[in-house]
């Protein structure tokens, strides 16, 4: 990994850390609307999960299993989307 490259992960990593942290404030803050917040949370969370999971398995499609890693992130964005609509 190049340096450039680790940077960029360490400030996604920090960007992520500093929204958790003030997301979970807010949850405790307001605790009846907090169910919903979190299943959008969870429904966005699974949707970019999903993505970057199709990505890599494009980036190892030498490897046995990419083919398992593209269809797990079908399903993870199927499940995001399916959770948003309800």
């Amino acid at each position: 990994m190049s340096k450039s490259a680790s940077f960029l992960y360490w400030i996604v990593m920090l960007f992520y850390g500093i929204l958790s942290i003030l997301f979970g404030i807010w949850v405790l803050n307001h605790p009846a609307i907090s169910y919903i917040g979190i299943a959008y949370y969870l429904c966005v969370m699974l949707i970019i999960f999903g993505a970057f999971q199709m990505v890599k398995s494009f980036d190892n499609q030498g490897t046995r299993q990419w083919g398992v890693k593209f269809i797990l992130g079908v399903i993870y964005i199927v499940i995001g989307f399916c959770l948003m609509a309800n």
